[in-house]
């Protein structure tokens, strides 16, 4: 295998991963993708993961961060913000 000693190796090499691997894990689940954001709703929590990249990316390596919520439907009724139309 040849490596491409560029940034956008690594760039493509993050898209593939998400695209091939972490998309279909969990569709798997019921999570639903749009851009890096994979969602699942249920009646009444909406469950998040949000894949970051990092600066510290090179030709040899790819790094990101795995954000992750929860929002809970009967908590934003409480506080008075009800967004269940937020997705």
């Amino acid at each position: 295998m040849i490596f491409c000693k560029c940034p956008l190796y690594s760039i493509k090499l993050f898209t593939d991963m998400i695209k091939q691997d972490v998309k279909p894990f969990l569709s798997n689940y019921g999570f639903a993708k749009k851009g890096l954001n994979l969602n699942q709703k249920t009646e009444s929590l909406i469950y998040m993961f949000n894949f970051q990249k990092s600066a510290g990316n090179a030709a040899d390596h790819v790094m990101f961060y795995v954000n992750c919520g929860i929002y809970a439907v009967e908590l934003a009724k409480i506080q008075s913000r009800d967004k269940t139309n937020f997705w």
